[in-house]
């Protein structure tokens, strides 16, 4: 939500704005990149990264997060007395269909026993000084038991299996009981720390909701029944413990005929799934769609919305059509469609005038201008398990005219390019170059196919879509942004390019007209290319 103006972070208090914007992250960003956040729950960070980024942001909450399913990350030993076991002796499984451990990474903690050692691995392992509190990867709730349980299961390690011995319900109130004494454990060791749990389910599978502060919905998206999503969203606002700090990770499914290939630029998903989170207290967080093959929790997608300054809300959601709802908030109105269906609303016979906000993404929408009559979409689409999935339509109308154009990110991938913007055109031979110590991405990872920069033989031309004519500075990145200079962009060219060697990611500020005195303004009104 927070814009890094020449490098210094400008601030409100965490609680004073919304939209909320957070991040589940594995780790690989620059810390400028991580400060632009509300929340971020992070697998991989040291305490000196984090006070790097607390540097940039003193409001940002940062959680730390573990597999607490598999008792820590990947490839960490959980102690043989606290595996949770089959009743022929097999380790069980946590993420694959037969149910059997092969490796430490996915063995099972049978939190009957284990409880009380996994709440001293947390203390002993999280810098609690520097991070905020702790998170989960994972923390199946009961639906677990029902779900990822074989018939063979043995909780109490008689060597028979718990189905014959003791019975399904039995089952679900042992898991159940040790899901809860773990969570107790947990908070009283945090004191008044904050703890998110992602149960892999939806609200009401969270146990102890007193306990926990927020919770993680991932595959956040389509409605099958938004009555019931908001009622449970509601429910739990009124039982988890204070300060909350829900994480919702939207991600479209590809079985959505209207969601494009590249997802970054799915604008009316994002809009749908954030107007819906902006009826309660929650957090938002956007992933590309899996059609992409893109890993999970690897990088995000910023959008100008995450930029508007809404304030605090002045009331309650109300349904004011059937499956249509707003929230007033000081600086502006949320709209929300949840049918499947387009709708229209007239907003003639309000006392005030209402705008839509001037974008640089999505200028088709977000124009700047008066509103009178709101024209919402909605379609459905059947999910891979046959289940009906609405995706619907919102938007967020301000109390005055407002401009609000994000950072545009030029990369040589679509991944690490800004929504709405096309990657570098490159023409000759170049080939990915994985360098996470001079390479800017949104994250690193040679394993899940994200690089950094572009390396070979050519040509490469930038062409940013400037949707909002005004004063632009331009940066470059050369392991840090740097500002670009007057020698490399002429007189009335907007477009930047380069030859063999190397081709960097380039990022354009809007900064407004004639507002900002700093070197190397350069003022663009072209639309050079679109999607």
């Amino acid at each position: 939500m927070k814009k890094i103006i020449a490098f210094i972070l400008l601030v409100t208090s965490l609680y004073a704005q919304y939209p909320r914007v957070g991040l589940f992250t594995w780790g690989g960003a620059p810390a400028s990149h991580y400060a632009r956040h509300d929340l971020m729950i992070i697998g991989n960070a040291s305490a000196d990264f984090v006070k790097q980024v607390k540097a940039l942001n003193p409001d940002i909450i940062i959680l730390h997060t573990v597999d607490w399913n598999a008792g820590g990350h990947a490839g960490e030993r959980i102690p043989l007395e606290y595996q949770l076991k089959l009743c022929n002796g097999k380790n069980v499984g946590l993420y694959y269909s037969d149910f059997v451990a092969k490796d430490i990474r996915q063995r099972a903690v049978n939190w009957t026993v284990g409880s009380e050692w996994f709440a001293g691995f947390i203390q002993n392992r999280t810098n609690l000084s520097v991070f905020d509190g702790v998170a989960t990867d994972g923390l199946f709730g009961a639906e677990w038991a029902l779900w990822r349980c074989p018939d063979y299961i043995d909780f109490d390690n008689s060597g028979e299996p718990d189905r014959d011995e003791h019975g399904r319900d039995w089952i679900i109130d042992t898991y159940t009981d040790g899901v809860k004494r773990l969570k107790s454990k947990m908070r009283d060791m945090l004191d008044d720390k904050l703890m998110v749990i992602n149960s892999g389910m939806w609200f009401g599978d969270h146990q102890s909701k007193w306990t926990q502060n927020g919770a993680i919905i991932e595959y956040y998206g389509p409605s099958s029944n938004y009555a019931w999503e908001w009622s449970t969203y509601k429910d739990f606002m009124g039982k988890a413990r204070e300060p909350q700090m829900s994480l919702f990770l939207a991600q479209p499914k590809s079985e959505d005929r209207h969601c494009p290939k590249d997802s970054r630029n799915y604008f009316r998903f994002m809009r749908f799934t954030l107007c819906k989170v902006l009826m309660g207290n929650g957090y938002y967080h956007y992933e590309p769609a899996k059609l992409l093959n893109h890993a999970e929790h690897y990088y995000n997608v910023w959008f100008d919305e995450f930029d508007l300054d809404l304030g605090m809300p002045i009331g309650e959601p109300e349904e004011i059509a059937n499956g249509v709802w707003k929230r007033e908030f000081e600086k502006g109105i949320v709209f929300l469609n949840t049918n499947r269906y387009d709708i229209s609303i007239s907003l003639n016979d309000d006392p005030i005038i209402l705008y839509k906000f001037r974008g640089g993404q999505c200028p088709d929408i977000n124009n700047g201008q008066p509103v009178d009559t709101l024209t919402l979409q909605g379609h459905s689409f059947k999910d891979w398990g046959g289940v009906s999935q609405t995706v619907g339509d919102g938007i967020i109308l301000m109390r005055s005219q407002t401009t609000c154009v994000s950072d545009i990110i030029i990369d040589n991938t679509a991944d690490f390019t800004s929504p709405g913007q096309e990657p570098l055109k490159l023409d000759g031979d170049w080939r990915q170059i994985a360098d996470k110590d001079s390479g800017y991405a949104l994250r690193v990872s040679e394993n899940h196919g994200m690089y950094s920069y572009a390396k070979g033989t050519g040509s490469y031309l930038c062409m940013p879509r400037i949707a909002v004519p005004g004063d632009y500075q331009i940066f470059r990145w050369n392991n840090g942004w740097e500002s670009l200079g007057t020698e490399q962009l002429g007189n009335g060219n907007y477009a930047i390019g380069g030859d063999s060697g190397r081709a960097d990611a380039y990022l354009f500020r809007y900064v407004g007209t004639g507002q900002v005195n700093w070197d190397f303004i350069y003022w663009l009104s072209l639309v050079l290319s679109g999607i």
